[in-house]
């Protein structure tokens, strides 16, 4: 359709000279419905697609649902565009209001520490709430330590510091080197009074890492976490990086496996004399200089010697790093790392609180004497550790005391 104007002969106004009201396209409801005002959403549908995006909702499960509730054509672009303007909030990695939300919310115990301009750019930032605080009290004998990437748009790692029972403290880095490490682990000292009880420490290979470690808890057995040394082996032993065939690079890492897993000082070093008698000298080399010099650290039956409360992984860090992952997206906003943090804590507890509930209210039975060894342990403990004793009390039955003659 089109019209033509001109001006009156007065010159005050215009007048339609001709026009066609016929349309050169077909007219329907339908294509009236994807026209732009048309498809427009009020204020109230706005807030309720951005809350709902916020939750991770699935875009196409939401379209559908808000075009029944509108009666509106809703594209998955609009659904987009909404989320990308929360993205751009003002108050988008606000240090500030980090600090507040931490304290206020979650009555978090936090210190910061900036550069002198007091920017994200030169963050550590520590916090620990209420519940980390009790659970490493409770369990101060080991801590797992361990740095998750990609998860803040800021690019800083997030280190995550747990204990037995439960994730101890969060911290966040700029830089990764030995100083900001060590100020990361005096921070924690600084809250926790029982670190000076803590026996264990475990961690991966990262030399800086474990400088900090040695020089924060001098008293402590620090062991390399038995999954990413394998993976080490298997990333250094290589055809091209050390001039090895296939072959031989197989053969070396079937030992070194065997080493790992090695049950006593006496087994191990009877395969690393396996190890020098018939892997090539590259690997020798390689091996003799970066791990036969701490083998008690990565070897399993040397680590059970320092009280490692049978953990030779940080399996449980790693669990929780991908559960975190699962909920917060790549190149996340400060903001929004806390709060699916917690989210993530709080759905961890309430599961790990009804597993313990159960356990008290379902009393196992026991079919020995109330004055027993094992009765007596079994009302003490839980079924699980109950478990392991009573396998020793029956082993202890079969051994007999022959005294030489």
């Amino acid at each position: 359709m089109h019209a033509s104007l001109r001006v009156t002969s007065d010159g005050q106004h215009r007048e339609v000279k001709s026009g066609n009201n016929t349309h050169n396209h077909p007219v329907t409801h339908e294509l009236y419905m994807h026209l732009p005002h048309q498809r427009k959403m009020s204020d109230e549908t706005k807030k309720t697609a951005s809350k709902l995006m916020e939750i991770k909702v699935n875009k196409k499960i939401l379209q559908q649902e808000l075009t029944l509730q509108t009666g509106k054509v809703i594209l998955l672009r609009d659904l987009t565009h909404l989320s990308s303007l929360a993205k751009n909030d003002k108050t988008r990695n606000n240090l500030e209001q980090t600090v507040t939300i931490l304290q206020d919310k979650y009555g978090a115990t936090v210190e910061v520490v900036t550069d002198e301009k007091k920017t994200v750019q030169g963050l550590k930032l520590f916090f620990q709430d209420k519940f980390m605080q009790m659970s490493y009290q409770a369990y101060p004998e080991i801590l797992f330590i361990d740095a998750t990437y990609k998860l803040l748009e800021l690019r800083l790692p997030v280190y995550i510091i747990a204990c037995e029972d439960s994730a101890g403290a969060v911290y966040l880095l700029v830089t990764e080197d030995k100083t900001s490490l060590k100020c990361m682990l005096e921070s924690f000292k600084k809250h926790n009074h029982s670190w000076e009880s803590t026996r264990v420490f475990t961690s991966d290979k990262d030399i800086k890492e474990r400088d900090a470690i040695i020089e924060c808890f001098p008293h402590v057995a620090l062991l390399i976490c038995l999954f990413q040394a394998m993976r080490s082996f298997r990333r250094e032993i290589t055809v091209d990086k050390l001039g090895i065939t296939p072959g031989q690079r197989l053969f070396s890492l079937e030992l070194v496996h065997k080493m790992a897993y090695a049950k006593s000082a006496r087994d191990y070093d009877q395969l690393h004399e396996q190890l020098v008698a018939n892997c090539p000298k590259n690997v020798i080399n390689y091996f003799d200089t970066n791990w036969h010099p701490i083998r008690a650290q990565w070897t399993m039956g040397m680590k059970f010697s320092t009280g490692c409360f049978m953990n030779t992984t940080n399996n449980r860090l790693e669990s929780f790093n991908s559960k975190l992952k699962s909920v917060i997206d790549r190149y996340s906003s400060l903001e929004n790392l806390l709060e699916n943090n917690f989210i993530i804590l709080t759905a961890l507890r309430t599961e790990r609180d009804h597993t313990a509930a159960i356990q008290v209210q379902k009393v196992t039975i026991c079919s020995q004497p109330e004055d027993s060894p094992v009765f007596k342990y079994r009302s003490q403990l839980t079924s699980y550790a109950a478990n392991f004793v009573v396998e020793q009390i029956s082993l202890a039955s079969n051994v007999s005391n022959r005294r030489s003659r």
